[in-house]
């Protein structure tokens, strides 16, 4: 696990809510900390989805990808006050999850690829986490998944410093 302070809050805001640089990411959770608070789970309710679209979401991962969910944030972050705070959990799909890791490294034992983006009013911190189906006392999946993110971001832009 990593801990990451953004350096150009401007900058990364506008990657966050107004590019598509995070939608490929699913959404687990978000927050929001306003004049009211907001919170959205990011499970796709199946409920929903009637029998004809099976077919569209066979093999659908449990969450909702960021980039569908994006533009409501948007909308509701905007506006001339700046959020008290938000909290945003994402999670690497399993198809890109599955690409990261070498033939021989247990990935079988992970759940998901995931890092919690917290404002706080004044800063924001990415920190990076494995979820496991089980306990694991090897720590390479988490050293792989650490230098992916910090390379994405630095990809994608975004300046951050190691906390």
């Amino acid at each position: 696990m990593i801990a990451l302070q953004i350096t150009e809050l401007k900058v990364f805001m506008a990657k966050l809510l107004g590019s598509s640089t995070f939608d490929d990411f699913l959404l687990q959770e978000a927050t929001l900390q306003m004049g009211i608070s907001y919170v959205i789970d990011g499970h796709i309710n199946e409920a929903f989805y009637h029998t004809e679209d099976e077919e569209e979401t066979a093999g659908r991962p449990p969450f909702i990808p960021y980039g569908e969910v994006r533009p409501t944030l948007f909308e509701l972050i905007k506006g001339k006050r700046t959020p008290l705070g938000f909290q945003v959990v994402l999670q690497l799909s399993p198809k890109r999850s599955a690409i990261l890791f070498p033939e021989g490294l247990d990935a079988h034992l992970i759940k998901g690829l995931i890092f919690n983006i917290r404002y706080d009013g004044t800063k924001v911190l990415i920190t990076s986490g494995v979820s496991y189906f089980s306990f694991s006392l090897d720590k390479a999946p988490e050293l792989i998944w650490d230098e992916a993110l910090m390379n994405f971001l630095r990809s994608a832009g975004i300046i951050f410093e190691q906390i």
